[in-house]
């Protein structure tokens, strides 16, 4: 995955001049989402190629009760931020669905 910026610059025979700066970024969907960190401390990110709806669950890892759920949109250039203060410290399993 990579999201670069990228400044172009033209100028006509007169001198007289337009700019514009764009993102370009490179994603294998194939490859899942990106997520993360891990572990999360705040806040979990996740990233897809296209704009996509992204579900998340976690779970509590001893007792498997689901304990969050979050429901968004996600990209590569705005992912979905999901915030997990609200959980105890602990391991969570997740699943996520796009």
């Amino acid at each position: 995955m990579g999201v670069s910026q990228i400044r172009v610059t033209a100028t006509d025979g007169f001198g007289d001049s337009v700019e514009t700066i764009f993102k370009v970024g490179v994603f294998n969907d194939a490859n899942g989402p990106a997520i993360g960190p891990n572990p999360v401390k705040d806040y979990l990110t996740i990233r897809v190629g296209a704009e996509k709806d992204v579900n998340i669950r976690l779970f509590a890892e001893h007792t498997g009760r689901q304990v969050f759920e979050e429901s968004g949109k996600a990209s590569i250039f705005e992912p979905m931020v999901v915030d997990l203060r609200s959980l105890a410290p602990g391991r969570y399993d997740a699943k996520v669905v796009i």
